[in-house]
């Protein structure tokens, strides 16, 4: 008796097994949920899940660059169908030779031992996807040519800098990520770059209120599954979908206040009190490590279907470094090389090089006196 149960236990397992793996192969990966956090697409590719930023790098990720921002924000909003096999055709051979070079301490370009060398000057470069150098190879972005600047600056003075740049990441994280950077790495100066993501939609509820659930893991497993998958085929249109709420924005609004891209819900990931919040929380805890704090705002380009320049969000301190009005006293026509083929906010090589040359300059005098 016991021998037939264990026979039927058994052979039921291996059915669910081969039969989930059957239907996993027919159907493919399922759809991403409008409101699952965190995003597939951040926890995959480069990036790896983590319980406390949601995301982060995935250490030692170096295969070659695949992902590409392909319209401005006004053209989605303006077109119901855009010909992105097209695009991808003129825009893909731009990225030839880009790799995520993601080192094994999970920053961006070359490792940097934990313990500095005496005399050494040591910057962290902390933001999203802008200050990761999305598209361009590690040392084209501006934390590396900062490095380079600053050693042709201050002959004698070794500099390091670690680009600890997020793509996706808000100051929420950004907040989270310096706590754990402070007492490692023991930076002299600490550049921050935020304010594109945490004015995108919030995913059900704000960052600072996404707590991880105890049964996601399982949630996730289940819906992963051939047998879900099925499902999701079969009776996928009659399941309700959660309703989103598109907010309109227009220009003068966002000048105003906390830019928000463009179709957003009604809660952004971080609001506008909490955005300065972080910023002071960040300055607060250099301080008290002392390492000196600045920030700058990413410049957004041809939002709201005009070749203009517009920062991400308006703040202007004594900490900020004015990397928009580097921009803006750009000629005109010469704004859009500043940024990858259809993309408002992610940097070309000559984006990247300026805003370096704006940054070292800004730097300097500061780092001067510290020396």
């Amino acid at each position: 008796m016991r021998k037939n149960i264990l026979f039927a236990i058994i052979t039921v397992l291996v059915f669910l097994v081969i039969s989930d793996v059957a239907l996993r192969l027919v159907f493919g990966p399922p759809p991403s949920r409008p409101f699952e956090w965190p995003p597939p697409e951040m926890t995959k590719h480069g990036l790896t899940g983590d319980a406390e930023r949601f995301w982060k790098l995935r250490p030692g990720y170096d295969e070659p660059w695949r992902l590409y921002k392909l319209a401005y924000t006004s053209e989605l909003a303006a077109n119901k169908a855009i010909d992105f096999d097209a695009r991808n055709s003129i825009v893909a051979p731009l990225y030839e030779g880009v790799r995520w070079e993601v080192n094994d301490q999970g920053f961006r370009g070359r490792p940097v031992p934990a313990e500095k060398i005496p005399g050494t000057k040591r910057l962290v470069f902390l933001g999203s996807s802008v200050t990761f150098g999305w598209g361009v190879p590690a040392h084209r972005a501006f934390p590396e040519l900062i490095r380079q600047e600053l050693e042709n600056a201050f002959p004698g003075t070794a500099f390091d800098v670690l680009n600890a740049g997020v793509p996706g990441y808000s100051s929420f994280q950004g907040l989270r990520y310096l706590k754990r950077i402070l007492p490692k790495y023991e930076p002299d100066v600490v550049v921050a770059e935020f304010g594109i993501n945490d004015g995108t939609m919030a995913v059900g509820r704000a960052d600072k209120d996404w707590r991880p659930g105890l049964w996601d893991p399982a949630r996730r497993i289940l819906r992963n599954s051939g047998w879900a998958r099925l499902v999701l085929k079969v009776f996928g249109a009659s399941i309700a979908k959660p309703r989103i709420v598109d907010v309109l924005q227009n220009k003068e609004q966002a000048l105003a206040g906390f830019y928000r891209v463009s179709a957003t819900g009604h809660r952004t990931r971080v609001a506008p009190e909490d955005f300065t919040a972080n910023l002071e929380a960040m300055a607060a805890l250099c301080e008290e490590h002392g390492a000196l704090f600045f920030f700058w705002i990413p410049c957004l380009f041809h939002e709201y279907g005009e070749d203009d320049l517009m920062p991400a969000v308006k703040i202007l301190t004594p900490r900020t470094i004015p990397v928009f009005d580097i921009f803006r006293d750009v000629a005109p026509q010469e704004w859009e090389s500043l940024f990858l083929p259809y993309d408002e906010g992610h940097l070309s090589r000559a984006g990247h090089k300026l805003a370096a040359r704006g940054m070292v300059e800004f730097l300097k005098p500061r780092i001067a006196a510290r020396l």
